[in-house]
């Protein structure tokens, strides 16, 4: 998939890359450039740049190197993923959903694709889908109790974690055939889709889309919280 970079990006990238096979040499297999970048998100106040680096063998004296460059002043918006390819084929089971994403959208700046042939079995993406849910409902049951119900608390969590719940949800929707990109778009397909409380999401997306700090927030999080409660228990039963 070949992406659109500008000049001043591109020039960091490449300043990256040569530093990288000096350091690397025959180590270094692949660069992909994926995220927010990849995709056509990206915003330069809010978003990294995300590198994926396909290496033969990492071990220690790697991560030492990509260390030193990450801390170089130029580097600092590199968001970097160093694995091995034997590592990533491994892994597609415990980590599907960040695989699926990386495949959706991603571009090879240099060396071989290691993306495109991933295989990725739908029922380890639900099993992810439902823990990511499920831990997500903990997260807040505690949060709501030890914070004796702090709205400042409250209202940081649910600024905080919106786009985490989204990428949960754009998976579910995939166990489902249906895929989609924008944010808008995948709040209202799943709650089309499970019987959720569309204006519960809505509300809360654009809120956080527009800036405005949230009103009544512990009646906004607890109807967030039963509303996943209702999509875990339907995910639990699908495929």
């Amino acid at each position: 998939m070949e992406v659109q970079i500008e000049p001043k990006i591109r020039k960091t990238i490449d300043n990256f890359l040569q530093q990288l096979k000096a350091g690397l040499g025959d180590n270094l297999k692949s660069l992909i450039l994926y995220g927010s970048l990849a995709s056509g998100g990206y915003s330069q106040r809010h978003s990294d740049i995300n590198i994926l680096l396909v290496l033969r063998q990492s071990d220690i004296e790697v991560l030492r190197q990509l260390s030193r460059l990450k801390h170089n002043y130029k580097f600092r918006n590199l968001s970097i993923l160093a694995l091995t390819r034997s590592y990533i084929e491994s892994s597609t089971d415990t980590f599907p959903i960040e695989f699926l994403d990386i495949r959706e959208s991603y571009s090879v700046l240099w060396g071989e694709d290691c993306i495109k042939g991933l295989k990725i079995d739908l029922r380890n993406l639900r099993h992810q889908c439902e823990w990511e849910l499920k831990s997500k409902i903990i997260r807040m049951q505690e949060l709501y109790i030890c914070s004796q119900a702090n709205t400042a608390t409250l209202r940081s969590f649910l600024t905080q974690n919106l786009s985490s719940f989204i990428v949960v949800f754009k998976n579910i929707l995939r166990l489902k055939g249906i895929e989609e990109k924008e944010k808008n778009r995948i709040l209202e397909l799943i709650a089309v889709e499970f019987g959720l409380n569309k204006d519960v999401l809505i509300k809360l997306w654009q809120a956080r889309a527009e800036g405005q700090r949230i009103a009544n927030v512990e009646e906004v999080f607890g109807n967030l919280f039963r509303e996943l409660q209702k999509l875990a228990e339907a995910v639990d039963k699908l495929l």
